[in-house]
């Protein structure tokens, strides 16, 4: 079993790096998904849904951003946030928006590997709160339970909210990724200078990528004792989504803004990593 430990702290015996990278344009997303807000690379295509507002559809795209399938997943679309999957290529649903931070009703849709060719799916259904919520809204301005990004792990869902309120610290809380009515429980947090909106791991389970708007951020070693954080910064635009292939290229969906054409871009993990140790190093 993985170890888990304290962000808090091995943020603050880590030295923050940064730089920027150069995203590359990959393909223009379809008008289908006009608020791409979550994305997975499985089998080397590309799985991407729709903000809330939109129907409950999940897409599958090829390397060329054409549509191939499309599912319609009975349960509704409240607020659909994120993606994620697990080791046998189950898919997770995070329908846990909640700008408001009153949402009694917050889900998980699972949908199961060997239906991914179906058109229609009923969902397995995760039901949550979160243990340290008690009002909705909280009083005083404490906006500290909209979520819009998770992770499977070790038979485990790991969510990153997207804190509205001063603080600027993203709580890290946990649930078993199984059908179920559960209380995700608050396992630590981490300082941010951006609202958190997709998270993913790379493929070998150990580092952790929490997008921004304008940044991603790099925990390597994430479940290790000794980890560090190096910031990867880019043009602010309304990204909502990110993945990684098991080449370790890295994909960030974006939402479409003001009538504008949204894109999916792409760059390698590593040569931006490369890039900021030499910067580093000068």
């Amino acid at each position: 079993m993985k170890k888990e430990i304290s962000l808090i702290l091995f943020i603050m015996i880590s030295v923050l790096t940064r730089a920027q990278v150069n995203l590359r344009q990959t393909f223009q997303i379809p008008s289908e998904l006009p608020e791409a807000s979550g994305i997975i690379s499985l089998n080397n295509d590309f799985w991407l849904i729709n903000d809330s507002g939109n129907d409950p559809i999940i897409y599958k795209l090829d390397h060329t951003g054409s549509i191939i399938h499309s599912i319609y997943v009975r349960g509704g679309n409240i607020d659909w946030e994120d993606l994620t999957k697990d080791d046998q290529g189950n898919i997770y649903i995070g329908d846990f928006g909640n700008n408001e931070n009153k949402r009694v009703d917050l889900k998980i849709y699972i949908l199961p590997y060997e239906q991914l060719s179906y058109d229609t799916v009923t969902p397995q259904v995760i039901n949550f709160k979160y243990e340290n919520q008690s009002s909705f809204p909280p009083a005083g301005g404490k906006l500290d339970f909209d979520c819009e990004s998770m992770i499977w792990t070790n038979h485990s869902l790991h969510f990153f909210s997207k804190n509205r309120s001063k603080s600027k610290q993203t709580k890290i809380y946990k649930i078993p990724a199984a059908p179920g009515n559960y209380t995700a429980v608050l396992k630590d947090s981490i300082l941010t200078n951006g609202w958190i909106t997709s998270a993913t791991l790379t493929t070998d389970g150990e580092n952790l990528l929490l997008l921004s708007k304008k940044a991603l951020y790099v925990i390597k070693n994430y479940f290790q004792p000794v980890a560090s954080i190096q910031i990867l910064t880019f043009k602010k635009s309304r990204k909502e989504g990110v993945c990684i292939n098991s080449f370790g290229e890295v994909f960030i969906a974006e939402e479409n803004k003001n009538n504008r054409d949204n894109y999916l871009y792409s760059f390698k993990l590593q040569k931006a990593l490369r890039k900021l140790q030499l910067k580093k190093m000068n």
